[in-house]
């Protein structure tokens, strides 16, 4: 007899067990379901937001806008901290819902001006090496602060060159040549990447024989983009961002491949 009511309370205490596993394993399946079913509606605003912002992209290239940034970039000063997109050109606000706003950012649009006013420049070879149209002979340059180390082409650019005589450039740092191929006419990109330092690069020498190279800047970096000017507020609701590859071709030569990026956010 009394074996038998050991084995009654055995049962009673499986039974509890298994009662308090189905509740906790059902309390669990509820809070799964609504943490999913928020997170479901936060992601469909997402994507519907980065859908405007791929569409706004679409847009602008359509109609030129992106081409006519590219044609109508300036040679800004290397301690420029930013260089502003026209809204009039890039207007988000004409294609975004309301309370939402956007800003359109544009890869390599910077340049480090070479001449004989720009700051960060020293003659290597017998001075003047640089004049208002150009630098030529033997040079340092510095970058402008560069937002990450990596490893950058550089591209350089020719006012003009010497009338019937050889031209050539050359990049040089320490222990290394970097030689530079032709893309266009009086444009110039070095045919290896080199590798740069986070903020500003101080160890660039060029080499211009009978050109002026006017201009250079780091392919690839944030620091050599420019953005519309608006800049991304500190108290916003973030929403999406994106970006789409595209090429810039004038008179029918391919210039580059540029980047274009869009971040879109609540009021």
């Amino acid at each position: 007899m009394e074996i038998v009511i050991k084995i009654k309370k055995r049962g009673l205490i499986f039974s509890l067990d298994a009662a308090i596993a189905v509740t906790v394993v059902v309390i669990i399946l509820i809070t799964s379901a609504y943490y999913l079913s928020t997170a479901s509606k936060e992601s469909t605003s997402q994507v519907q937001l980065i859908k405007i912002g791929n569409d706004l992209l679409t847009i602008f290239e359509k109609e030129g806008v992106i081409d006519w940034v590219v044609a109508n970039d300036s040679v800004a000063p290397s301690d420029a901290v930013t260089v502003a997109i026209s809204e009039s050109i890039v207007n988000v606000s004409r294609y975004l819902p309301a309370s939402y706003n956007a800003l359109i950012e544009v890869s390599d649009i910077r340049e480090t001006p070479l001449n004989d006013v720009a700051t960060g420049i020293t003659c290597v070879s017998s001075p003047p090496c640089c004049f208002g149209t150009g630098c030529n002979g033997t040079f340092n340059v510095t970058t402008l602060p560069l937002t990450r180390a990596n490893n950058y082409h550089v591209i350089a650019h020719a006012s003009s060159t010497f009338t019937g005589k050889n031209t050539s450039i050359s990049l040089h740092t320490p222990g290394k040549t970097f030689v530079f191929a032709t893309i266009k006419e009086r444009t110039y990109v070095t045919t290896l990447p080199h590798s740069f330092e986070f903020g500003i690069n101080r160890n660039l020498k060029f080499n211009a024989t009978n050109m002026l190279i006017d201009w250079f800047r780091v392919l690839g970096d944030k620091s050599y983009a420019a953005n519309t000017s608006r800049p991304l507020p500190s108290n916003f609701t973030f929403i999406g961002t994106g970006e789409r590859l595209f090429a810039y071709v004038i008179k029918d030569i391919f210039d580059q491949p540029r980047y274009a990026k869009f971040y879109i956010w609540i009021e």
